[in-house]
């Protein structure tokens, strides 16, 4: 349940960037908002049909176990890369700007900054959760 509403956030805000960065022409921004959204779908299918689904009654799953777990791991790798990339991106545009630009040309960043803190809150949980199934 927690995961959920965590994903949904996170689609919430990707589709925030995707509609401010298109708004700001910032390309890279539009690309990897297209991209993060791909591998949530990617996730969400792979949650979905996976045989620890919370579904019940569904007997036939559209992606097979094994796929399933290699579109999670593509998926829980892809998106954070993705998302930092695009917030280096943004980040390194708004460097060198002169004052008068500077507000405009920092809005990427600021529609990426949440994005990407979830994205880096969700690294360190699987990092800290893969520490920890190691000792099992």
């Amino acid at each position: 349940m927690v995961v959920g509403f965590f994903s949904l956030l996170q689609v919430v805000l990707c589709v925030r960037a995707l509609t401010g960065c298109r708004r700001e022409h910032f390309v890279p921004g539009v690309l990897g908002a297209v991209a993060r959204l791909a591998f949530a779908a990617l996730l969400a299918a792979a949650m979905v049909t996976s045989p620890l689904a919370l579904i019940p009654g569904l007997n036939k799953p559209a992606l097979a176990s094994g796929v399933a777990a290699l579109a999670t791991v593509v998926a829980a790798i892809g998106g954070p890369m993705t998302s930092f990339a695009v917030l280096a991106l943004a980040h390194r545009r708004t460097r060198d700007a002169i004052a008068a630009d500077e507000e405009r040309l920092g809005r990427p960043f600021m529609l990426w900054l949440p994005v990407a803190s979830f994205d880096a809150v969700s690294v360190v949980l699987q990092v800290f959760a893969m520490w920890f199934a190691r000792d099992l």
